[in-house]
């Protein structure tokens, strides 16, 4: 799996469960949202909290609460399971990423490289600027996922009418053949 197919997972996951998301950050004391707030803010604070244990284990209690309800459904429950799996190995991918960054960060200032690095503040701008980057990308992919869900409600609707409109076509030419063999009976 790439960083964009996890990170487009774990932001589509976001995007499905938000009002289960938002239970788990006033919880914990991340923040203090409404199930009204919007999905930035959302997103904001899931990504500022990728490295922190007590935060992925919520998101973790999340997604196995969520697919809890399917008792056998085997097939069900073996793709879901591989789902979960992808997304902790997606969600260890980012946070691992996140860390070794700030090890690099925190070893470059303790080193005190300055001169031939960057300054903390330096640091500081180039985490902020990753955080921002991060942002979109699940800002992009939330998107994607919401255009292609009312993609394939626009097929199936499409699929449903021409459906109707073939049902009313057949008991029309029904109705035309049967009175036509009437016609000719009567005769």
């Amino acid at each position: 799996m790439t960083p964009g197919e996890g990170v487009y997972q774990y932001a589509t996951f976001v995007l499905k469960n938000k009002n289960a998301v938002i239970d788990l950050i006033n919880n914990q004391g991340f923040g203090s949202l409404k199930y009204s707030s919007p999905i930035t803010e959302v997103n904001k604070i899931v990504i500022d909290n990728l490295g922190d244990d007590d935060f992925i284990t919520g998101v973790q209690n999340i997604m196995n609460e969520g697919y809890s309800n399917l008792f056998g459904i085997d097939d069900a429950i073996i793709i879901i399971a591989l789902c979960v799996i992808t997304a902790g190995v997606a969600t260890a991918k980012i946070i691992t990423s996140n860390q070794n960054a700030r090890k690099i960060r925190q070893e470059l200032i303790r080193e005190g490289y300055r001169t031939q690095y960057l300054e903390e503040k330096e640091l500081n701008e180039i985490a902020y600027l990753e955080r921002e980057r991060l942002q979109v990308m699940f800002l992009n992919a939330q998107a994607d996922f919401v255009q292609r869900t009312e993609n394939e409600k626009t097929v199936e609707k499409k699929n449903k009418e021409d459906n109707i409109v073939m049902v009313l076509m057949l008991g029309v030419t029904a109705v035309i053949i049967a009175s036509a063999l009437i016609q000719t009976k009567w005769k």
